[in-house]
Protein backbone atom coordinates (compact mmCIF):
# COMPACT_ATOMS: atom_id res chain seq x y z
CA UNK A 1 0.00 0.00 0.00
CA UNK A 2 1.11 3.48 -0.79
CA UNK A 3 1.39 5.94 1.89
CA UNK A 4 -1.82 7.45 1.38
CA UNK A 5 -3.78 4.41 1.51
CA UNK A 6 -1.81 3.28 4.57
CA UNK A 7 -3.06 6.87 5.86
CA UNK A 8 -7.05 6.64 4.58
CA UNK A 9 -7.57 2.54 6.07
CA UNK A 10 -5.65 4.47 9.44
CA UNK A 11 -8.31 7.24 9.86
CA UNK A 12 -11.40 5.03 8.70
CA UNK A 13 -10.90 2.96 11.13
CA UNK A 14 -10.79 5.32 13.50
CA UNK A 15 -13.29 6.89 12.36
CA UNK A 16 -15.55 3.40 12.37
CA UNK A 17 -14.17 3.45 16.13
CA UNK A 18 -16.13 6.79 16.88
CA UNK A 19 -19.02 5.70 14.68
CA UNK A 20 -20.00 2.64 15.90
CA UNK A 21 -20.68 3.48 19.66
CA UNK A 22 -22.66 6.69 18.04
CA UNK A 23 -24.68 4.51 15.72
CA UNK A 24 -25.53 2.60 19.13
CA UNK A 25 -26.36 5.19 21.31
CA UNK A 26 -28.09 7.89 19.09
CA UNK A 27 -29.72 6.01 16.85
CA UNK A 28 -33.37 6.84 17.87
CA UNK A 29 -32.36 10.27 18.86
CA UNK A 30 -30.79 11.16 15.78
CA UNK A 31 -31.73 8.95 13.52
CA UNK A 32 -31.49 11.34 9.88
CA UNK A 33 -28.14 12.78 10.43
CA UNK A 34 -27.11 8.77 12.07
CA UNK A 35 -28.60 7.50 8.83
CA UNK A 36 -27.01 9.99 6.60
CA UNK A 37 -23.50 9.55 8.13
CA UNK A 38 -24.09 5.88 7.78
CA UNK A 39 -24.72 5.65 4.01
CA UNK A 40 -21.58 7.76 3.46
CA UNK A 41 -19.28 5.32 5.29
CA UNK A 42 -21.02 2.59 3.83
CA UNK A 43 -18.91 4.22 0.56
CA UNK A 44 -16.21 4.87 2.39
CA UNK A 45 -16.05 1.18 3.21
CA UNK A 46 -16.33 0.06 -0.05
CA UNK A 47 -13.19 1.92 -1.62
CA UNK A 48 -11.41 0.62 2.78
CA UNK A 49 -12.36 -2.95 0.73
CA UNK A 50 -11.13 -1.98 -2.77
CA UNK A 51 -8.05 -0.85 -1.19
CA UNK A 52 -7.52 -4.03 0.67
CA UNK A 53 -7.98 -6.16 -2.30
CA UNK A 54 -6.00 -4.11 -4.46
CA UNK A 55 -3.24 -4.90 -2.27
CA UNK A 56 -3.88 -8.90 -1.95
CA UNK A 57 -3.81 -8.84 -5.83
CA UNK A 58 -0.28 -7.04 -5.80
CA UNK A 59 0.69 -8.73 -3.20
CA UNK A 60 3.52 -11.88 -4.02
CA UNK A 61 2.95 -14.75 -1.17
CA UNK A 62 5.18 -17.77 -1.18
CA UNK A 63 2.08 -20.42 -1.40
CA UNK A 64 -0.53 -18.70 -4.78
CA UNK A 65 -3.10 -20.23 -2.62
CA UNK A 66 -2.68 -17.30 0.38
CA UNK A 67 -4.28 -14.51 -1.82
CA UNK A 68 -7.31 -16.90 -1.87
CA UNK A 69 -7.68 -17.97 1.49
CA UNK A 70 -6.83 -13.97 2.49
CA UNK A 71 -9.78 -12.99 0.26
CA UNK A 72 -12.25 -15.41 1.63
CA UNK A 73 -11.34 -14.55 5.17
CA UNK A 74 -12.35 -10.84 4.65
CA UNK A 75 -15.08 -11.85 2.83
CA UNK A 76 -16.67 -14.01 5.11
CA UNK A 77 -14.91 -12.77 8.08
CA UNK A 78 -14.86 -9.17 8.15
CA UNK A 79 -12.91 -9.03 11.32
CA UNK A 80 -10.11 -10.52 9.47
CA UNK A 81 -9.19 -7.69 7.75
CA UNK A 82 -7.72 -6.15 10.97
CA UNK A 83 -5.11 -9.35 10.97
CA UNK A 84 -4.35 -8.53 7.25
CA UNK A 85 -3.80 -5.05 7.61
CA UNK A 86 -1.44 -5.77 10.60
CA UNK A 87 0.17 -8.59 9.45
CA UNK A 88 1.06 -7.83 5.54
CA UNK A 89 -0.46 -4.44 4.15
CA UNK A 90 0.85 -2.33 6.29
CA UNK A 91 4.11 -3.38 5.28
CA UNK A 92 5.86 -2.45 1.73
CA UNK A 93 5.14 -5.19 -0.22
CA UNK A 94 8.61 -7.87 -1.80
CA UNK A 95 8.79 -9.14 -5.12
CA UNK A 96 10.08 -12.90 -4.55
CA UNK A 97 11.85 -14.54 -7.64
CA UNK A 98 10.55 -16.31 -9.92
CA UNK A 99 11.33 -20.02 -10.23
CA UNK A 100 13.13 -20.44 -13.49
Amino acid sequence: MSKKEKIYCILFLLTMVIYIPCFIFYIGRYSSIIMTIHIVLMFANLIFLILVFRDIYKRDFPNPNTKVTWTLLICLFSPSVFVYLFMHAFKPRQKLPKDQ
